[in-house]
């Protein structure tokens, strides 16, 4: 190491807290839905979902 490296003083750790904290929008989160077993759509059904 040269001597510039360690004399160097370190930066100091700040643990403090942000005044706010940054909560998203809830319409950008998915609902957790449970799968449902053997629900098999119909192709006009799944076509008419994917709005097709």
């Amino acid at each position: 190491m040269t001597r510039k490296t360690v004399d160097r003083p370190r930066p100091r750790r700040t643990d403090e807290v942000p005044e706010e904290i940054y909560i998203p929008h809830p319409s950008w989160t998915r609902p957790n839905r449970e799968p449902v077993a053997n629900d098999v759509l119909a192709p006009g059904e799944f076509w008419a979902k994917l709005g097709l």
